[in-house]
Parts: C-alpha cells; structure tokens; sequence
C-alpha cells in the first residue's frame, strides 16, 4: 500500500542521512579520499536510496 511504501521509504531516508553524517564525520579524518571523489559517491549513495525507495513495491 501507499502508506507501507512511504513509511519504507522514509526509513530508508533515514538511514541514509545517518550513514551519509558518518560518512561525512570520517571523511574529516580520512586524507585519501579527495573532496570530488567523496561528492561522487554520496551523489550515488544517495542516487541508489532514492532507487530503492521509489521502487519499493510494498
């Protein structure tokens, strides 16, 4: 149903932001990970979430 779909997705949303503020906070220690490269994977973490929310067929 919708609302199962949209609880599943704001979940998922959840989580995302959580393990992209982790991310975020080790990136602030780690110097092998340059700005751009870790702008590039947090657009496509965030590119999958959005997949995987959308396509949630619940």
């Amino acid at each position: 149903s919708t609302v199962q779909r949209s609880s599943y997705a704001a979940i998922i949303l959840r989580s995302t932001n959580s393990v992209t503020a982790e991310l975020d906070r080790v990136s602030r220690h780690v110097n092998w990970l340059s700005r751009s490269e870790y702008a590039a994977f947090l657009t496509y973490a965030r590119s999958l979430c959005r997949n995987a929310s959308h396509s949630a067929s619940f």
